[in-house]
């Protein structure tokens, strides 16, 4: 292009012409060039930039503005044009998936993000997802409050129409779907005052240590089991904080083997009530079943109720020993109550 330039201002006497006209013409294609990638001017009534993709824009082209309007106007006057159209590719997810939508309004401060104004026509525009149907959206929200003035048609895929035959008909609900999995347990809660349970098994020695049974806030109870000879004897210990009274009902029962114990009319089977005060804070020895000549089983059964100003307890009692076997047994359970 130069070569054809300078050979044009060697002819006649229009050089300095002819020499405008080339600088303009340079000038103009230059800013041509530029407008085809990135950092030139946009260019109205174009394709910015061409339709080639290796003049595409290959970074975000920002309009920043600081007024009180708006940073940037649209507009159509044609009767049958639109005012703007964005296109794009974006993956699915959105921006917390990193895939961009084609159109994003993000208000910085606690105004509006959006505004859809139609200002004489009777429908304010649509929302097409693919196909349509059941098994697209819309759009979602994690907004739950009432949006006013919207009418849904629909509620858990029934018509308005179909909800109201419903609720006329009575109509019965459908099958129920699979459970759910199971969610994390809670925490555990503060025991309660249940029922205690009540466990003494040992070997009868000759100075045993008494054995703590059961340790309530309102009664405590603790057992040996002691070799006598050839008997075996258990001794239970009583002690409450306050003054307290044992009311008992009691059966015993004595003999070979335990498991066939003696029948009503055997004078080795008896039954009686008893009562027993416990002074406060003094634990008290309340002594229990022995063996006799050194073979043989003693047994205690009873249901006492221990009754202080503070509490009652109730107790079920089984108080067994055995000269052949050499042991002591207590077992039984304990209802506190304040």
């Amino acid at each position: 292009m130069g070569t054809r330039i300078r050979a044009r201002l060697r002819t006649g006497g229009h050089g300095p012409w002819v020499l405008a006209s080339a600088v303009v013409l340079v000038l103009g294609l230059t800013s041509l060039a530029v407008a085809a990638s990135d950092g030139g001017p946009l260019l109205g009534a174009s394709r910015n930039p061409s339709a080639s993709k290796s003049t595409t824009f290959k970074r975000e082209t920002q309009l920043i503005a600081d007024n009180g309007s708006y940073g940037t106007r649209q507009s159509n006057k044609s009767d049958d044009g639109g005012g703007a159209i964005y296109g794009c590719r974006s993956g699915a997810g959105g921006t917390p998936k990193g895939n961009e939508p084609c159109l994003r309004a993000n208000n910085l401060s606690k105004g509006l993000a959006f505004e859809f104004n139609a200002t004489r026509g009777s429908k304010g525009g649509t929302i097409d997802v693919g196909g349509g149907g059941g098994k697209v959206k819309p759009f979602t929200t994690n907004a739950t409050g009432v949006a006013t003035g919207l009418n849904a048609d629909r509620v858990d895929g029934l018509s308005a129409d179909e909800l109201v035959a419903r609720a006329r008909t009575g109509a019965s609900q459908g099958a129920a779907g699979p459970r759910g999995p199971a969610g994390p347990a809670g925490p555990a809660g503060p025991a309660g005052a249940g029922a205690r349970a009540v466990r003494f098994d040992v070997a009868a020695t000759a100075n045993p240590t008494p054995t703590t049974i059961l340790d309530l806030p309102g009664l405590r109870l603790r057992a040996t089991c002691t070799a006598n000879g050839g008997n075996v004897r258990v001794n239970l210990f009583a002690r409450a904080p306050d003054a307290t009274t044992l009311q008992n009902t009691y059966s015993i029962d004595f003999g070979a083997d335990p498991a066939n114990p003696p029948q009503p009319g055997d004078p080795n089977l008896a039954s009686a009530n008893g009562q027993i005060v416990l002074s406060a804070g003094v634990e008290a020895d309340l002594t229990g079943p022995e063996t006799q000549n050194g073979t043989g089983y003693f047994r205690v059964i009873s249901t006492a109720i221990a009754l202080s100003p503070s509490a009652a307890t109730t107790l079920n009692i089984l108080e067994l020993v055995n000269a052949d076997t050499g042991r002591c047994q207590i077992g039984g359970t304990a209802l506190p109550a304040s």
